[in-house]
């Protein structure tokens, strides 16, 4: 079984590619994620951004998605979107980017919960502080707050 990851943070955008590949031999897969779904695993996965603004309110929360997802593995409809708006646009647009690797010939409905907390050092400047999670049910997306002129 072998899993790549690959992050590259540019001009405050934050994206995670995990390439993973079915194991050869006994058909032992990789990141298996449900064994009544079709899915078999994350592909792609791309974190959503946590928004300047967003960060700027002090917003936190969680957003959750449904997605549907194609027997080609891409998202091929979002169905439900949940939380705050200043969050849950971005995790449409990261979403939408998302593939898996699938078994059988059928949609799969999946719905994730992404958790954004603001947590750490204030600084003006986003720092991805960490992501964690269970994929591809729970995305944590923690970011450092922002600085405040309070004392």
């Amino acid at each position: 079984m072998r899993s790549e990851s690959v992050v590259r943070i540019a001009g405050g955008v934050i994206a995670l590619l995990i390439a993973a590949t079915v194991g050869a031999g006994r058909g032992r897969q990789s990141a298996p994620l449900s064994r009544d779904s079709g899915l078999i695993a994350v592909q792609k996965f791309v974190i959503p951004m946590y928004s300047p603004a967003a960060r700027q309110a002090l917003i936190q929360g969680d957003v959750v998605a449904v997605v549907d997802v194609s027997s080609d593995g891409t998202v091929k409809r979002i169905t439900r979107l949940s939380g705050p708006p200043l969050l849950a646009g971005h995790v449409r647009d990261a979403l939408l980017q998302w593939t898996f690797m699938m078994r059988g010939a059928r949609t799969t409905e999946l719905s994730i919960r992404f958790q954004f907390t603001l947590k750490g050092a204030h600084s003006q400047d986003l720092k991805a502080v960490s992501v964690s999670g269970r994929l591809p049910e729970l995305v944590q997306i923690t970011a450092n707050p922002p600085q405040t002129d309070r004392p």
